[in-house]
C-alpha cells in the first residue's frame, strides 16, 4: 500500500485505478507538482504547489506510480487515500494514456472466426488492449515463436475452445501457466469435441477463470467481465 493525499477535494471511487506523474518545485524536494491520469474514467487532474503529498517524497526522476485506490478519506480540503500496487513479475504497465494491459487471444483461428474478434472487442471495453495473432505485422519468423513472444508482453492470458484440439493453442496455455498469467477460459457448447481437447479441459478447469457460452455476442460479454476483475487482481 502506498499512502497519497490531495489538498482538494476530488471523487476518487474505490477500485479506481490511476497513474501518478510526479514533479518537484526548485526551492526543496517536496512534490510541488502532480498530475493523475485516472484510467478508469479516462480523465486527467493537476494538484498545484503544495497541493498533493505521499509518506518519503519521491525525486523527479522515479518511475512514475500506477496503482488501485482504497481507502479514501476526504477531510475538509483534503482527500487521503492508498494505492495498491503492481504484483512482481508482471511485464511493464503502459505508460500514458491508451489500455495500461495487454490482454492475449488463444484459440484456432479456423472455425473460431467471429469468436476471436467479438473477444478483441469485449477486451477493448474492459479497458485492455487485446493481443492476437490477426493484428500481428507479417514476420519471417515461425508464427508459434512470434506468439511466445507476444504473450510474454501480456497480462492476461484468453483461451477460446471449440472442437478441434489445436497444439499451438496448449503451448500457449502452458507458457501462461509457467509465467503465472491470470488465465481465462472459454469454451464454446459444442455436440462433438475432439477427445484430447476434452482431456485437455478437464485437466485445466480447476483453479482458472472456466466459463461456457454458446454465440459469439455470449462470450463477449463474458471476456469484459473477466478481463475486469483479472485487471483488478494484477495489484496487491
Amino acid at each position: 500500500m502506498i499512502p497519497c493525499w490531495i489538498n482538494q477535494q476530488v471523487l476518487l471511487p474505490h477500485g479506481q485505478i490511476i497513474e501518478i506523474r510526479r514533479g518537484i518545485r526548485e526551492r526543496d524536494d517536496r512534490i510541488r507538482v502532480t498530475r493523475f491520469f485516472d484510467h478508469t474514467h479516462k480523465s486527467i487532474f493537476t494538484s498545484w504547489d503544495n497541493g498533493a503529498g505521499m509518506s518519503n517524497p519521491p525525486r523527479e526522476f522515479d518511475p512514475v506510480i500506477i496503482g488501485m485506490i482504497t481507502d479514501v478519506n476526504s477531510t475538509g480540503s483534503q482527500t487521503s487515500f492508498n494505492l495498491r500496487q503492481i504484483k512482481d513479475g508482471l511485464p511493464p504497465f503502459n505508460v500514458g494514456e491508451g489500455p495500461l494491459t495487454k490482454t492475449f487471444i488463444s484459440s484456432r483461428i479456423a472455425g473460431l472466426e467471429d469468436e476471436r474478434l467479438q473477444s478483441a472487442l469485449g477486451i477493448c471495453e474492459a479497458g485492455s488492449q487485446p493481443i492476437y495473432w490477426e493484428g500481428f505485422p507479417p514476420e519471417s519468423r515461425p508464427a508459434q515463436e512470434v506468439m511466445i513472444e507476444r504473450l510474454d508482453e501480456c497480462h492476461i492470458y484468453v483461451g477460446i475452445f471449440g472442437t478441434e484440439y489445436s497444439e499451438p493453442t496448449i503451448i500457449e496455455y502452458r507458457r501462461a501457466e509457467q509465467l503465472n498469467r491470470p488465465r481465462l477460459c472459454f469454451v464454446k457448447n459444442v455436440d462433438n469435441r475432439d477427445g484430447q481437447l476434452t482431456d485437455f479441459l478437464h485437466e485445466v478447469r480447476d483453479g482458472i477463470v472456466y466459463q461456457n457460452f454458446t454465440s459469439p455476442g455470449e462470450l463477449k460479454i463474458l471476456i469484459r467481465d473477466a478481463v475486469v476483475h483479472a485487471i483488478e487482481d494484477l495489484f496487491e
